[in-house]
């Protein structure tokens, strides 16, 4: 896991943990409006917050990774989350 490429994280730290966390909110906030909107707040404060400096770059990368998801595969018309 760690190693295979620069922006993974080592397993159990804490940016581990957070890209692990935004990749399993991602694909279930898209279903209602206030939970996307709640999510894409938290992704920009981590890109350009009082922290942004400190973002690990495996943080950033994720977040890349999510939002191209979401650009190139919409989730359904009725809003139900991709399996």
């Amino acid at each position: 896991m760690a190693g295979e490429e620069p922006w993974q994280p080592d397993y159990a730290t804490l940016t581990w943990v957070v890209q692990r966390s935004l990749r399993l909110a991602a694909p279930c906030v898209l279903g209602e409006a206030q939970r996307k909107a709640n999510f894409l707040k938290a992704l920009v404060l981590l890109i350009t917050g009082p922290a942004s400096r400190a973002t690990d770059p495996a943080v950033l990368m994720e977040v890349l990774a999510i939002v191209r998801t979401w650009l190139i595969s919409p989730p359904p018309a009725d809003g139900a989350p991709r399996r």
